[in-house]
């Protein structure tokens, strides 16, 4: 039987509370993630680090992304969270979250998941709903561009479906397998600055974007 279509992202950026315990965060985070895949409507976890970054809320060391099969994404992360067969664990005092939320894919193209050493994610807004068509134009150009390049594998486009003004409203992942994972994404990085071949429209509005390097995966 093949496996059912990802139709969106849970989304998580985060840092560890005390860097003297990292390694006992992540060790929390990493049983947490597989907890929560046993309802069955997030099926894989992807977590990854930028160890570069000083864990703040404008660059967050970490990032995890949850795969989500059901058909409306939405109700994916609530139904999980309040699963009466779910195991239950205690969130860690570790864990300063800077950004929670869900995300359906409206875009995607490249292979399956396979071997992702690295990601580039880009978390926008369009600032003029009249010039929205440019801030889509401007994505899709990216993700034509960053697989054109061969040093990306796979990349998603997805809109914010949880309707809070505060989140930013697009996620787009760019999924590498080589083995200079985080230089392969710093490299579309710097094309997407002012100056670069790649660089958003004035109507975008940049919120989170950076590259991460993974640390703790699970396939489906």
């Amino acid at each position: 039987m093949s496996a059912p279509p990802v139709t969106g992202l849970r989304v998580v950026l985060s840092n560890c509370a005390d860097a003297s315990r990292e390694a006992e965060f992540n060790a929390w985070y990493d049983a947490y993630a597989l907890d929560i895949l046993w309802p069955r409507q997030l099926v894989n976890v992807q977590r990854y680090c930028n160890p570069a970054r000083p864990g703040d809320a404008l660059q967050p060391r970490y990032l995890a992304l949850y795969d989500i099969v059901t058909p409306d994404p939405a109700t994916a992360w609530p139904e999980t969270r309040d699963h009466p067969t779910r195991p239950r664990r205690d969130k860690s005092p570790l864990l300063d979250t800077v950004l929670a939320a869900t995300y359906k894919i409206v875009r995607a193209a490249g292979p399956a998941r396979s071997g992702v050493t690295g990601v580039l994610a880009v978390f926008s807004d369009c600032s003029d709903v009249a010039r929205a068509g440019e801030g889509r134009a401007w994505r899709d150009r990216l993700l034509s561009e960053a697989l054109a390049s061969g040093a990306f594998a796979r990349a998603s486009l997805s809109m914010n479906v949880e309707g809070v003004p505060e989140q930013p409203q697009h996620l787009d992942v760019f999924e590498t397998t080589r083995p200079d994972a985080m230089a392969a994404c710093e490299a579309l990085l710097a094309q997407m600055q002012p100056s670069g071949t790649l660089a958003p429209p004035a109507c975008v509005r940049m919120r989170y974007c950076d590259a991460w390097g993974g640390i703790f995966m699970t396939g489906d």
